[in-house]
């Protein structure tokens, strides 16, 4: 009892240290699904469609997630009973559904057989508007034992600490987007398809307008195609490791690789952070996205980048070794395709990434 015990605590410590990004949440997984004899973790999240996607997998072969996410999850036997499964309590895989009910299934070859996932314990961790419904799944596999009453109880003892992690990741993913500036902030998850999936700030299905660009329907979308394709290269960038900031009209979007403490949330490794603020931090000087939207050849990226150093254009030329009158006429033109009077209103715009004279 006493082990059982001090496994419990050490579980309880990690989570709290995975809420501030310090540990991985699938160094969470680990250690619950070790300290109750599974090789097998998955966070997953439920939608109002009565289905389940993976978040956060441990051990967990990458194919079958992404078979499950893609296709098999709306064939998910176990899905329908396990939406009536209170919060903060738990049920044995073969208590909601027998394997020899489903054995012959595609599902179960496809999932089961696949993944080498024979049995699991299922707990539920929420289901409210802040977090949503978030369970978890811990697996054994085909040479192993059925779970039983005892891990049951074990992961309903331990369900409270992960819900408190969670939440208070999201209290620092607050604060992280806070520290961006401005106000008005939204944030969330972006996807490939430019989903945006709102963690705080605004209401799902709400619509909100910043400029020509405007979340409904829950997906951020753009009337104007060079703005468009300047956020989709400002997300991969961000898919990267690399951290962007754009401007339009008074609104600025930050987009980051997803914080290390919400990774829970995550539906794959694709989604981006965003942080839309109506007021405009200041960011790093990075004129990539700014030059290519505005159609600069290499020479006047160049020529932007010298200008933006120096703030004069005989600085600039000199750093560059040409003559003044080249990086006036250099300069001229980068006016003539951003639509900008001067030297100063360019640099200006081209420090925020403000893209607003696009179209």
């Amino acid at each position: 009892m006493k082990g059982s015990q001090t496994s419990v605590e050490a579980v309880k410590r990690t989570c709290e240290a995975a809420a501030f990004g310090d540990t991985a949440w699938t160094d969470v997984l680990k250690q619950v699904a070790a300290s109750m004899g599974g090789i097998r973790g998955i966070l997953l999240g439920g939608n109002d469609a009565g289905s389940y996607s993976y978040s956060c997998t441990f051990n967990i072969d990458e194919d079958v997630a992404r078979s499950y996410n893609h296709h098999y999850n709306r064939f998910d036997p176990r899905a329908a009973p396990s939406m009536r499964v209170p919060v903060g309590e738990t049920r044995l895989g073969q208590a909601l559904v027998p394997n020899s009910s489903i054995a012959k299934t595609e599902y179960f070859d496809a999932i089961s057989r696949a993944g080498d996932i024979a049995d699991s314990v299922f707990g539920v961790i929420s289901n409210d508007l802040e977090m949503g419904r978030r369970t978890i799944s811990l697996q054994r596999g085909f040479s192993q034992e059925f779970f039983g009453r005892n891990e049951a109880a074990k992961l309903r003892e331990l369900l409270p600490a992960l819900d408190a992690a969670m939440r208070n990741s999201l209290r620092v993913t607050r604060a992280l987007a806070d520290d961006r500036g401005g106000s008005d902030i939204l944030y969330g998850l972006l996807d490939p398809s430019l989903d945006l999936h709102l963690l705080a700030g605004g209401e799902p299905g709400s619509q909100y307008r910043f400029g020509k660009c405007e979340i409904a329907g829950g997906r951020l979308v753009c009337g104007n195609r060079e703005i468009m394709a300047a956020i989709r290269h400002a997300a991969e960038r961000a898919r990267q490791g690399i951290s962007t900031t754009l401007r339009h009209g008074s609104a600025s979007f930050r987009f980051d690789p997803v914080p290390p403490a919400i990774a829970w949330y995550c539906a794959g490794s694709d989604q981006v952070f965003l942080t839309i603020a109506r007021e405009v931090s200041a960011g790093q000087h990075d004129f990539a996205i700014f030059g290519e939207s505005f159609g600069l050849t290499p020479k006047e990226a160049l020529v932007l980048d010298s200008l933006a150093q120096t703030d004069t254009v005989p600085q600039a030329a000199q750093i560059l070794g040409i003559s003044v009158e080249t990086a006036r006429w250099h300069v001229k033109n980068i006016c003539a395709k951003t639509g900008h009077p001067g030297a100063q209103k360019l640099v200006e715009a081209a420090r925020a990434n403000d893209l607003s004279n696009l179209g």
